[in-house]
């Protein structure tokens, strides 16, 4: 008996397979259990009469059918991709579902008060906030709308600056006039946040002075504001904490842009465009407050082995 074609449905299991890195993680990707996965192969495995994956390790090992599948299966995924954001990017009716990511600095204060505004303007759309610090694939339409703190956006996205983002060094007014070298820290994942915060923290911090990392701004910001150590903050951030104070003044060599950004076969969709222009233009009026949060707090102490 001949192969069967392979149904794209299980290609898509498949490639979630080789993207993930394993069954485990491709369950969690596609929000099923991992004995679907389990089947969903074994049934492409059967209909092609070949193994496409080599069992009996944990790491994912691909057999030369499965590499040459897998290699076919995304050049159909990426023609898919682009011709389902075509036909998406000419519907103009102001209805249906909109995706949009914002990171949590961003998201609990800034983005989701704004929902409830413009679902009273436009109650046929829905708007799913996946709030992440990753970046997502939206030619993939992992989002259909991110809201990202960046300096230099993907050349594969369009949109909008609405506002500078501006940093200082915060800890706890209870620790304001303690030294920077002496004061205990709280910093971004190893190889997460930005690199110039990252080669600051290298020349200037002590592995020793180290008490917390976490891949979250708002924890960041939490944690310093209970005591736990200084954080490079943004300053808008930081102003929403009652008990933190700048130890230094504002670094403009520190400053990221904020951006509103969409793939571009999308970007005359009606529900997105109405999206993205609210949440911008509602923004926008901040980009002061971006900047610097309304101004310094408590003690500026500039003197104390400020980085210049």
């Amino acid at each position: 008996m001949s192969p069967l074609a392979p149904a794209w449905d299980d290609l898509r299991f498949f490639l979630g397979i080789v993207r993930s890195g394993g069954i485990a993680a491709a369950a969690k990707r596609l929000n099923v259990t991992q004995s679907t996965v389990y089947r969903r192969l074994d049934r492409l495995e059967a209909n092609l009469g070949v193994r496409l994956l080599a069992r009996g390790s944990r790491q994912l090992h691909l057999t030369a059918a499965g590499e040459d599948l897998a290699e076919g299966a995304e050049h159909m995924d990426d023609a898919a991709m682009v011709l389902h954001n075509r036909i998406l990017g000419q519907d103009m009716e102001p209805a249906g579902t909109v995706r949009l990511t914002a990171p949590d600095d961003l998201a609990n204060v800034h983005v989701l008060p704004l929902l409830a505004g413009f679902q009273r303007l436009h109650p046929l759309i829905t708007v799913e906030l996946a709030i992440d610090n990753r970046n997502f694939d939206m030619s993939r339409r992992e989002a259909d709308i991110a809201l990202r703190p960046t300096s230099n956006p993907p050349d594969t996205l369009v949109g909008r600056q609405v506002a500078e983002i501006g940093w200082a060094i915060y800890t706890h007014k209870s620790h304001g006039d303690i030294p920077l070298p002496a004061q205990k820290w709280i910093l971004w994942d190893e190889h997460l946040g930005p690199a110039d915060h990252r080669r600051w923290a290298r020349a200037h911090v002590p592995d020793d002075r180290i008490v917390l990392r976490t891949n979250s701004m708002r924890i960041m910001a939490e944690a310093a504001n209970l005591e736990v150590g200084a954080a490079i903050l943004p300053c808008f951030l930081a102003s929403e904490q009652s008990n933190l104070v700048r130890l230094t003044g504002h670094h403009p060599e520190w400053n990221t842009k904020l951006w509103i950004l969409t793939h571009p076969d999308l970007r005359h969709t009606a529900r997105i465009r109405l999206l993205s222009s609210y949440i911008f233009e509602a923004l926008r009026q901040r980009r002061d407050y971006f900047l610097d949060g309304g101004g310094a707090t408590g003690a500026n102490r500039q003197d104390q082995g400020e980085a210049t």
